[in-house]
């Protein structure tokens, strides 16, 4: 997640609560689970791996980064990670687990190039309140899938054309 400077603070303060009151569970526990499991032992690896070597990168752990402790199975905390680098794994790769890294832009021409700067990209959303403009820019968007949106809802917004008919860019 990309956003502008001066809203960095305000969505982490929204962010981190949101993600913290996922409800995380077995699904056979009832319909109030919002997460499952990660699907293997390997994948619980990988997944607190790229958490630990982001924060050895300079990351910050914002809420999550673990397993629970209180819980048998495959569960990883669903993660915030603030403060990593653009060029950092865990940024640059697809994790496949609950993970969402914060980054900060200047404006949204550099939340763009900071957006296009990955090798992957399934989809992207910009909330904004200037939709004109953010379509205007929405030929920059690359990820697969790119729906500029406004940050209210019922509100207009744009779809940008997507590269790939199957839903992928890059190695996706």
């Amino acid at each position: 997640m990309i956003a502008d400077a001066k809203d960095y603070d305000a969505l982490l303060e929204r962010l981190v609560p949101a993600v913290e009151s996922l409800v995380v569970g077995d699904a056979a526990e009832g319909a109030e689970v919002e997460m499952g499991p990660v699907i293997s032992q390997a994948q619980q690896e990988r997944v607190l791996g790229f958490v630990d070597r982001a924060v050895a990168a300079g990351a910050l752990i914002v809420t999550g980064g673990d397993v629970y402790e209180e819980r048998a199975g495959l569960f990883v905390q669903p993660t915030v990670l603030a403060d990593a680098a653009q060029d950092s794994e865990i940024v640059q790769r697809e994790v496949f687990g609950p993970v969402i890294t914060v980054q900060r832009a200047d404006d949204g021409e550099q939340a763009l190039r900071l957006a296009n700067d990955c090798d992957y990209g399934l989809a992207a959303s910009v909330f904004t309140r200037d939709v004109a403009a953010r379509c205007r820019e929405g030929g920059l968007l690359m990820p697969a899938t790119a729906n500029p949106r406004r940050a209210r809802r019922g509100d207009s917004a744009c779809q940008t054309a997507t590269p790939s008919a199957l839903g992928a860019r890059g190695p996706s």
